[in-house]
């Protein structure tokens, strides 16, 4: 009767012959004069181009070809299953794709790539696995642990990563401190797993260390970003007597922000001092960063009344915000301005300054703060009575923060008042202060963040 005996090859869908191979595939038209054969199965076959095994890019293109055998002209779709929803793409005909396929993050997908077309052909899946990773080597251990306090002065520091380190040209490990490199050997393991650096000579005393990492990658390469990880913060030391004052216990007024804000919430502060250099270490209750720019920031003010003299120096920043709130004041008369802040003027450096008049001050230094959790560490020159050196000061300080979208988080931050006792830690013959900067007074700066403040405070909080 004419009819043809088809081989299906490749796979057919059920209902249209799935499993019977070598049937006739023949249909009996009316009155059963004449037989019509159906068409054969085809061979559905798929050719891709390279993947990667890794990318850090979480959406990548599949690309490729679908060839068939028999050829025809028909309608062929490629689907693609495993990553984190399945995509299709459909040909008129078989030929060239190019699929997005968006990965599972920081994991292994594994995708299955088939192709199908209007007769019911469908290809062997093509599978691959492609893992996606944009995270750079995190610290598995570090000694001393990260973000410890009372660190020895002449401690070796070991990090050791989750994942082998690659080293670029240029690649370095540096102690920060200060603003400023610490000198030392570095050191990398056979493995690329542990990196250690040895200080020439000791650490400075009542400070924040931060270990930075430049030109490193893991094999997908992603950059070593540790930010305020690997920190620490060193102990007192012999030679630096140190005065601890605890907010906690009562003597530091707490401000009243709105309810449904952050607070700064300064819980110490701890100022040391050696020959001419004061070391100040803050603590707050939870961690405060500094943004990119004014918005997203934390700042700390810290007005200084070094000769203990109320009837002279100026108005203070927290006597300004208080003016209705008298039991607030602190009732100092400041000489001495210390500003811990973003200012793109000093590229980004704090500062210190005399009081001039009421919130302006001349410029005498600046200093870069470390950060390590919830520590901010400085140091500069000690600020000086013009009555000579006791070792005697009184001050008051506000923290607060400004939100990213410039507005204050803090309404009426913490404050507080205490007397510091560093007597006896004077070097010997110091002048008044004004014969004794080490540094050139710098211009005079008016409110700047402070006015800015100020208006935020009086508006409640908003621009």
């Amino acid at each position: 009767m004419g009819c043809r005996s088809i081989l299906s090859r490749g796979r057919t869908r059920p209902g249209r012959g799935a499993g019977r191979r070598g049937v006739a595939a023949c249909a009996l038209f009316a009155g059963g004069l004449t037989l019509a054969c159906g068409e054969p199965s085809a061979t559905l076959t798929i050719q891709l181009q390279a993947l990667p095994e890794l990318t850090r890019e979480q959406t990548i293109t599949v690309q490729g070809t679908v060839s068939r055998s028999p050829t025809k002209e028909t309608v062929t779709v490629v689907s693609i299953a495993g990553g984190s929803n399945t995509v299709q793409d459909s040909l008129s005909s078989p030929g060239a794709f190019s699929i997005d396929v968006t990965l599972l993050a920081n994991q292994e997908s594994q995708l299955a790539i088939t192709a199908s077309d209007a007769q019911g052909s469908v290809s062997e899946a093509v599978v691959v696995s492609i893992l996606h990773d944009n995270v750079g080597p995190q610290i598995a251990q570090m000694s001393p642990p990260s973000r410890a306090e009372n660190v020895a002065l002449d401690v070796p520091i070991e990090v050791e990563f989750a994942e082998p380190l690659l080293g670029q040209t240029g690649a370095s490990v540096q102690l920060l401190h200060n603003g400023g490199t610490v000198p030392g050997v570095v050191s990398i393991s056979n493995d690329s797993l542990r990196v250690s650096f040895t200080p020439t000579g000791a650490l400075d005393p009542a400070s924040v260390y931060q270990l930075a990492f430049s030109g490193f990658t893991d094999k997908t390469g992603n950059p070593v970003s540790v930010d305020t990880q690997a920190c620490f913060l060193t102990q007192i030391g012999s030679l630096v007597t140190q005065l601890e004052q605890d907010v906690g216990d009562g003597s530091w007024v707490q401000g009243m922000p709105e309810a449904n804000l952050t607070r700064t919430d300064m819980s110490r502060i701890r100022f040391s001092r050696l020959d001419s250099t004061m070391y100040t270490l803050v603590e707050f209750t939870n961690e405060r960063t500094f943004g990119d720019d004014g918005d997203d920031n934390s700042i700390l003010y810290l007005e200084i009344d070094a000769d203990q003299n109320s009837q002279t120096g100026f108005t203070t920043l927290k006597d300004t915000i208080f003016t209705t709130f008298p039991e607030l004041e602190s009732g100092i008369g400041a000489d001495w301005f210390i500003g811990v802040e973003r200012v793109p003027e000093l590229g980004d450096s704090s500062y210190v300054g005399i009081l001039t008049s009421a919130l302006e001050f001349d410029i005498v230094e600046t200093f870069t703060i470390g950060i390590c959790g919830r520590f901010w560490g400085f140091h500069h020159t000690a600020f000086l009575s013009a009555n000579g050196d006791d070792g005697l000061f009184d001050y008051t300080g506000i923290a607060f923060t400004i939100g990213e979208n410039g507005n204050l988080l803090d309404v009426i931050p913490e404050s507080g008042f205490n007397t510091v006792n560093l007597t006896g830690l004077q070097p010997p013959g110091v002048a008044a202060y004004r014969d004794n900067l080490v540094r050139p007074r710098g211009p005079r700066r008016s409110g700047g963040v402070l006015d800015r403040y100020l208006n935020l405070v009086r508006r409640g909080g908003r621009e």
